[in-house]
């Protein structure tokens, strides 16, 4: 049993495309994989710098009250040595 010719090349012709669209698709499929594998990278070092925004911005309160209280303290400083100094 022989195969036209132009049923042959048809069939030849299929194939190769099949294969080429295989090829191209597992090429996406990579493609792919490496941008989830980026994207889960990118998520977690956003949780992680977001905590360390939160931490920072609680450490930074609590300086600022610190710097609060010791300007008043020198400031209550400052009055209690004028004092002396008119009284003296």
């Amino acid at each position: 049993m022989s195969t036209d010719p132009i049923t042959g090349l048809k069939e030849s012709l299929m194939t190769h495309a099949l294969s080429s669209q295989s090829q191209e698709l597992m090429a996406l499929e990579a493609k792919l994989n490496l941008l989830i594998a980026s994207y889960q990278a990118v998520s977690r070092e956003n949780r992680e710098l977001s905590h360390q925004l939160r931490e920072l911005k609680a450490e930074r309160a609590v300086l600022m009250e610190k710097a609060v209280l010791a300007k008043t303290r020198v400031e209550a400083l400052i009055t209690r040595l004028k004092l002396l100094e008119r009284n003296s």
